[in-house]
Parts: structure tokens; C-alpha cells; sequence
């Protein structure tokens, strides 16, 4: 099968064997292989719609793909689709650096999860490059969030990031964290740290809050309402950057 690719493109989106194939295609014409089944960002067959299968490994887990990433995968695949076929390679090394800080941050990630034949990684690979197109210092912030030595990988994988990663640490200082809350506590309790002085949560951090529970209401997971008041908080108080 001769496809043609993009030379000069940073991220290989083209598979030069199958990893994918729809069930229902194959199970009308056995050993049939199209050409698109072999594109990163293919979630879905061209032909018939069904969603496309990895060859191998545990196909039952594609029914267990939480929601969220498979929505966030669906975004990136159309962004992947859209920046090669425009070849935009400005977009393209955004895409692949994001990649790259993801594989540090989590090994499952690494070369080939494009076409990884465990499909929450391949899933998790799309959602990466999604979140890197559009609130990259956030994402990567928010593992670094949860990961004490996150900003020692990244400051050894690029050491001529220097000044990004400094951004990214703060940023990740700055994020409110999940366990700063405990369910069940008095609303009005301030937080006292172990020298006994109270602090307040800033301002911004509280009009977020109070935003992300307008637009998902107060019955929403805990999960959820605070990823969409980080989110608030990033495009109120942070200004787009260029990290290629």
C-alpha cells in the first residue's frame, strides 16, 4: 500500500503497517485493508462509521474509555488531521514537543503511543496533543501538580527549556490542590497552617470556583468542578505563550 507522507513533518502520522481495522468491514470482506485505517488521528471508519479496533490486545477496552478522554481524543485526532494536512509545521513541533514533555511525565506515552496497540494509551497520546494546542502550560502544570519530581524530569529532558519549565513550576505551585478541601468540613473554616495562621483562598481562585459551579452546578463530580475552575483560572490570569 503506498501512501504518500510529509517529509519534513516533526510527528510520523502515518503507520507503515496495520495497528488498526473496523470489525465491520473485515467481517464483510476478510483481509481487506484501507488506507485510512492507517492515519493517527483515524478513530472511525470511513466506510461504515464503526469505530476502528486495534489488531491486537484487549478490545474490550475501548467500551471502559472514560468519556472525557475520548472526547479529548476525538479534538486532538482533528487537530493532528488538520495541521498535516495543511502542513503546518510551526503546529506540528508545538505537537511534537508536547509529545515529548508527555512521554517525561508518563513513560506510557513515549515514541509510537500514536499507534499503540493498548488504545487508552493511543487515546491518551490524542488527548496530549489536544491539551498542547490549547492550554498547554495548564496540562503539563497540572501533572507536575501531582508528580513531586516532575520538574526535575522535564528540567533534564530540556535543559535548554530553562525559563518554560520555571514558568511551568510556578504555575503548578500556584494551582489550588485537590486535597486542600476536605469533603464535610465547615463551610466557613479557614485553612490553618502548622504555625496556626489562617489563610484565605485569592480572589481569582474563589470567582473560578464560583464560575465552574454556574456552569456545571453544585451537583457535579468534585473532579469536574475543579478542573473546569483551573481552567477559568489559566484564561483569566494567564496569557498565551509559545512553547515551540
Amino acid at each position: 500500500m503506498l501512501i504518500q507522507r510529509r517529509a519534513n513533518f516533526p510527528i510520523e502520522c502515518i503507520s507503515w503497517s496495520d495497528f488498526q481495522n473496523c470489525p465491520t468491514c473485515t467481517g464483510k470482506q476478510p483481509g481487506i485493508s484501507l488506507r485510512h485505517w492507517r492515519f493517527a488521528w483515524s478513530l472511525r471508519c470511513k466506510v461504515c462509521g464503526s469505530e476502528l479496533v486495534p489488531l491486537h490486545g484487549n478490545r474490550e477496552g475501548l467500551a471502559q474509555l472514560p468519556s472525557r478522554l475520548r472526547h479529548r481524543a476525538q479534538e486532538g485526532a482533528v487537530r493532528l488531521r488538520t495541521v498535516y494536512r495543511h502542513g503546518n509545521v510551526h503546529s506540528g513541533r508545538r505537537m511534537d514537543l508536547t509529545l515529548q514533555v508527555a512521554a517525561v511525565l508518563a513513560p506510557e506515552l513515549r515514541h509510537g503511543a500514536l499507534f499503540s496497540l493498548n488504545q487508552i494509551d493511543r487515546f491518551k497520546a490524542l488527548a496530549v496533543i489536544n491539551l498542547g494546542m490549547t492550554r498547554p502550560l495548564l496540562a503539563t502544570a497540572l501533572t507536575m501538580k501531582s508528580d513531586r519530581v516532575g520538574e526535575t524530569k522535564l528540567r533534564i529532558a530540556f535543559p535548554h527549556k530553562g525559563k518554560l519549565v520555571d514558568r511551568l513550576a510556578r504555575l503548578a505551585e500556584s494551582l489550588p490542590s485537590q486535597r486542600s478541601r476536605e469533603v464535610g468540613a465547615p463551610k466557613n473554616q479557614s485553612r490553618t497552617n502548622s504555625t496556626g495562621m489562617t489563610h484565605s483562598p485569592r480572589q481569582e481562585y474563589l470567582q473560578a470556583a464560583r464560575r465552574a459551579i454556574d456552569q456545571l452546578g453544585e451537583n457535579a463530580e468534585r473532579s469536574d468542578l475543579l478542573n473546569c475552575a483551573v481552567k477559568f483560572f489559566e484564561s483569566a490570569s494567564q496569557s498565551n505563550v509559545d512553547i515551540s
